[in-house]
């Protein structure tokens, strides 16, 4: 008898997803921090290859004290745009009230002003895919199909693979994500296009997290140009 129960309490108490309680621990850290730090690359594979920013930069995100949902940002990054050999160095800044974003190799301002979401720069199209400002910031990749596709490493650092699936419009958006087993926080992000092309992708790497560390205030003031990179407290 007791055999027996023995059995059925194992049956009712199922072990957790190990997909979805990669992505739980991910949005926790995600959602609960005050600070990042942290490399970011992204480049585009197959068919994409020649469609997709080439960038590497370096990001500072600070939640605001009173307001979580506000971010201060700083993003200093190396810019290729697709069909260009030649480089270009991105800066962008927001204080939590003022945004300024433009290269500085070439001086152009591209936006000064409140927040302006339109803006498609590598800093947007890359921290808005952790969805910081967000409550839960990977609720739209919990609300979908989780599958657990085993385990990689990503630049030194042992990872959960988990795809993910949700309706999109009229069709399905799929995208891979790598999360590590011991900080819980996203190390690749693959945008998956077609289920038919496993080459053809656009993919975002994380490296170098710094969680709830001090950011110099003057990190996120709008810089001079040519203004080096920086800004963590040591």
């Amino acid at each position: 008898m007791q055999t027996i129960c023995l059995a059925l309490v194992s049956l009712l108490i199922a072990p957790p997803d190990p997909a979805r309680l990669a992505v739980e621990q991910c949005n926790e850290i995600l959602r609960t921090a005050d600070s990042f730090v942290f490399n970011a690359s992204m480049w585009g594979e197959g068919e994409y290859a020649g469609r997709t920013l080439r960038a590497d930069g370096r990001y500072l995100l600070a939640r605001d004290d009173e307001d979580r949902s506000v971010l201060r940002l700083r993003t200093d990054a190396t810019v290729r745009k697709p069909g260009f050999d030649e480089a270009q160095f991105e800066s962008v800044r927001f204080d939590g009230s003022r945004h300024v974003s433009w290269h500085t190799d070439s001086g152009d301002v591209y936006h000064d002003g409140p927040f302006d979401p339109r803006y498609k720069g590598f800093s947007s199209i890359t921290w808005s895919y952790l969805n910081l400002d967000q409550e839960q910031p990977l609720s739209g990749v919990l609300d979908g199909k989780l599958t657990h596709e085993g385990t990689r490493v990503v630049s030194g650092v042992l990872c959960d693979v988990i795809l993910a699936e949700r309706p999109g419009g009229q069709s399905v958006i799929r995208t891979r994500w790598s999360i590590s087993q011991e900080d819980h926080l996203p190390r690749r992000i693959e945008l998956l296009f077609t289920p038919d092309d496993a080459q053809s992708r656009v993919v975002r790497e994380f490296s170098g997290f710094l969680v709830n560390v001090g950011i110099k205030e003057q990190a996120f003031t709008v810089p001079v140009k040519n203004s080096s990179p920086g800004g963590t407290e040591g």
